[in-house]
């Protein structure tokens, strides 16, 4: 669940969405650089972002073989 948040995430930050709630590791991972990481302990810890476009937001998830993808489509 962990690599699902970061790759959420550091997808959210390439669309220059508003990051309302993030929280990074307590320890280094070695999936992402340092920094570019998300981790959610549901109900603590979460990952939230904001749709900060004037229109709307389509999230879109894939996973082929051990890939995990996110496409978020909107107008900016």
């Amino acid at each position: 669940q962990q690599l699902v948040s970061s790759n959420l995430y550091n997808t959210v930050r390439r669309a220059e969405l508003e990051v309302v709630e993030r929280h990074t590791h307590s320890l280094p991972v070695s999936y992402v650089p340092p920094g570019m990481d998300a981790t959610v302990a549901y109900p603590v810890l979460d990952f939230r972002f904001k749709n900060n476009l004037n229109s709307y937001l389509l999230i879109c998830s894939m996973v082929e073989g051990d890939t995990l993808t996110f496409q978020l489509y909107g107008k900016k």
